[in-house]
């Protein structure tokens, strides 16, 4: 089953969810068991790469930072209500921010991720099989994509 939501806490209610921005590119949130978890499946097209791409890492923060987009278009900066963080939350129209670790030479690494603002958030029951976790080229409409128009 797949509900689509405008915003979740993760700290009281424990799902896995799915984040899509205009990126081929989705994050994976999910804190039903014991260490919540972040993966991140990267996409085709001119989205940035990272180390931990298409890797299930231990999250030890999410940051939802201000609400940027209404759900049509960017808001002005005098709409922009700029202390309005939450932790442990996922919400439509913010950009999120990961803090995790992994295993380094000389003890745990710290990284972080910021993702593109979060255009639509779904609670999903399981993770997909690998290769289908990311964007197609005829599911994102993004301009800046892999030839802004052209079919990937």
């Amino acid at each position: 089953m797949v509900t689509q939501v405008e915003s979740r806490d993760m700290e009281k209610e424990k799902v896995l969810a799915r984040v899509l921005s205009s990126s081929s590119t989705v994050d994976y949130v999910d804190t039903r068991g014991r260490v919540p978890r972040r993966t991140r499946a990267a996409g085709a097209g001119r989205t940035d790469h990272g180390p931990y791409d298409d890797s299930c890492v231990g999250l030890d923060a999410v940051e939802s930072g201000p609400r940027l987009w209404d759900g049509t278009r960017e808001l002005s900066r005098d709409e922009i209500e700029t202390g309005d963080s939450r932790y442990w939350a996922l919400r439509v129209g913010s950009r999120h921010e990961y803090a995790f670790r992994v295993p380094g030479f000389l003890g745990p690494d710290e990284h972080g991720w910021t993702q593109r603002v979060a255009e639509r958030i779904k609670v999903i029951d399981e993770m997909p099989p690998g290769g289908h976790r990311s964007r197609g080229a005829d599911e994102v409409d993004f301009t800046d994509g892999p030839a802004a128009g052209a079919v990937a």
